[in-house]
């Protein structure tokens, strides 16, 4: 036979409490063991609540076919019991999917076989055919990218809506339209709402977790400590969380997130923080935390410069360790301490992340206080100091190992400070930074090995004393150098020095002014003292101290032209600051001129005790 409708249902019968007999005009056959009954199904819909009911064969219903299904197909049921009006009686086709027929090699190959296989093939495509017309399914226009599974966790009660993305289906809560695990926040009442939130991120918490979304552009008054809990990530959507106490910021579980707008101290006096706090004291294991954290957010300050007080952001471990957290594209303003990492007793805080940030206005921007810090990783950051000339603000403070450090540091110049990056010369090791603010790329290899250079070049002529007092070589601004303690330096310099006038027999002494103090020098003083720019001898001596040393033999000409160039190692046992200089034994009569470009530069190796970096055997 043929299979001539695509018809395979009632359009549904209303009951009046007498009919019982209620017929279908399309095609049903017996398909091999199944037979015809076993290949429809009768439905009763409650039609108050649109409940649907599948009957059972005899026990509700019987069923009749007519003869020929080819040519007059359908049939009818009989009701056991007349349904009455608040009923709706539908007959479907409803085909086995079982594979009936049974082909054997060598054996017959009837055609009303294959036509009857061919047949309940039809069927089931029709039936297939109707249940996806039935089905929630996206348009042409939703391509290729889109998929039909729906995303969430099955939840009773939730119906089914469009992602946000418009890339598939989700679980949607009926009483807010909302995905499962995703709740709102009221606009900001401008009172104190740190309970209320409290209550909403347990609950939230408690549920398995989820995304909480603040109204746009809110300002939300916070009194106290706010507690991210487990699985909970805040989405600010661009508002704001304004703390109000000295102690006040968001403590922290094991995993959660918060991103997307502003958290602020703003005007607190006295502020201690820290704003956003990591601790493993509570027991809270931190050692696969790869969701906790924030990004893009901007995090102010109580006030800039004198002012800043408190710390922002803090990890801070005594136990368990802390470990895999993630902080990303966001900005710190006006705190003592940017960022603080630290440890205690048996903790560790190694293999943080902190990338695409800045950090402006601080007293120390980025602060290791402890040597159990290791492993942290500071990635594309850009830092500009505190401007408040009478704070000694640092940009990074390391006593730690393993440590990656690449970004850029502005305009320290104007600080109070001129140590921009300190390292602890005895516990450094393997830190590597790369700041293309000071113009080198330098690493920490080995114990206090800073491979950091720092120089200065004599911006214009100079003039100097007829005297015998220890004269500065550099400008002003730009002649006192920092070292640190326990450190040795490779120093280098190249210094022109002229005179036009006095004949007073003299000799220029080398000598290095400052507060620091050497344990041991070693470097090679080469000296030329022609009369006029000319070819002249030069002459060799050791520079082992910062004491006055000479460098020339005795000239009465008045057209005295000093040449100096310096190599060799210094050793620092206490840091502090050095400044080259030179003086003469006796006044010659005339001032000097010193040079433009002359130069000095220093470049620390290692520590005042080591004597070989790298591979050496």
């Amino acid at each position: 036979m043929t299979i001539a409708s695509t018809t395979i249902a009632t359009s549904g019968s209303t009951g009046n409490g007498a009919t019982t007999v209620f017929s279908f005009t399309f095609s049903v056959e017996a398909y091999g063991a199944v037979s015809q009954a076993q290949q429809i199904e009768v439905i009763k819909e409650t039609i108050a609540s649109g409940a649907e009911t599948i009957l059972t064969l005899t026990t509700d219903y019987t069923t009749s076919f007519n003869a020929d299904q080819n040519s007059n197909p359908g049939g009818s049921i009989t009701m056991v019991s007349a349904p009455s009006s608040a009923y709706r009686i539908w007959i479907r086709l409803s085909p086995s999917f079982v594979q009936a027929t049974d082909y054997q090699s060598q054996g017959g190959f009837l055609m009303e076989t294959v036509e009857d296989q061919a047949d309940q093939h039809s069927r089931q495509i029709l039936w297939l055919r109707d249940n996806v017309r039935r089905a929630p399914r996206a348009g042409v226009q939703a391509g290729s990218s889109f998929s039909g599974e729906i995303t969430g966790d099955l939840t009773p009660g939730y119906m089914i809506g469009l992602n946000a993305s418009g890339t598939g289906y989700q679980w949607l809560d009926p009483s807010t339209g909302l995905p499962a695990g995703v709740s709102y926040l009221s606009a900001a009442t401008g009172s104190d709402e740190l309970t209320a939130l409290q209550a909403i991120i347990d609950a939230m918490s408690a549920a398995g977790g989820g995304v909480l979304y603040a109204a746009p552009r809110q300002t939300y008054i916070l009194t106290g400590r706010l507690t991210l809990k487990d699985n909970v990530t805040i989405d600010l959507n661009g508002s704001k969380f304004k703390f109000t106490g000295a102690n006040d910021g968001i403590d922290t579980e094991s995993v959660g997130w918060i991103r997307n707008g502003f958290i602020s101290v703003e005007g607190v006096a006295s502020y201690v923080g820290p704003m956003f706090k990591v601790d493993d004291a509570s027991g809270y294991s931190r050692t696969s935390s790869l969701y906790l954290g924030f990004e893009n957010l901007w995090l102010y300050g109580s006030a800039a410069g004198a002012s800043a007080l408190g710390t922002c952001v803090k990890l801070t471990s005594s136990s368990n360790g802390i470990t895999n957290l993630r902080f990303h594209n966001f900005r710190i303003l006006n705190f003592s301490k940017g960022i603080h990492l630290t440890a205690s007793g048996s903790g560790w805080v190694n293999a943080n992340f902190f990338s695409q940030f800045s950090i402006y206005g601080c007293i120390n921007h980025i602060y290791l206080d402890t040597d159990a810090t290791d492993g942290n990783s500071f990635i594309d950051y850009s830092i500009q100091p505190n401007t408040d000339t009478a704070i000694a603000s640092r940009a990074i403070y390391c006593v730690s190992d393993y440590n990656i450090f690449i970004g850029r540091t502005w305009d320290w110049g104007t600080s109070g400070s001129s140590t921009a990056h300190e390292f602890d010369a005895t516990k450094c090791i393997n830190n590597i930074l790369i700041d293309s603010a000071i113009g080198r790329q330098y690493v920490l290899n080995g114990p206090g090995q800073y491979m950091a250079e720092a120089y200065t070049i004599l911006s214009a002529n100079a003039t100097g004393l007829d005297d015998t007092s220890a004269q500065n070589i550099f400008d002003a601004a730009a002649d006192t150098l920092t070292v640190a303690g326990s450190t040795t330096y490779e120093v280098e310099a190249v210094v022109y020095i002229t005179r036009t006038a006095g004949t007073t027999s003299h000799q220029v002494q080398w000598l290095f002014g400052g507060t620091c103090a050497f344990n041991a020098a070693v470097i090679t003083a080469i000296v030329a003292n022609p009369t006029g720019n000319a070819l002249g001898t030069p002459q060799m001596k050791m520079l082992t101290a910062k004491a006055a040393s000479t460098i020339t033999a005795a000239n009465t000409s008045a057209t005295e032209h000093v040449m100096i160039k310096l190599h060799g190692i210094m050793q620092i046992a206490t840091g502090g600051t050095i400044i080259p200089q030179i003086q003469y034994t006796v006044a010659p009569g005339g001032a000097p001129t010193f040079v433009k470009e002359s130069y000095f530069r220093a470049r620390p190796i290692g520590t005042s005790t080591a004597f070989a970096s790298g591979p050496w055997a």
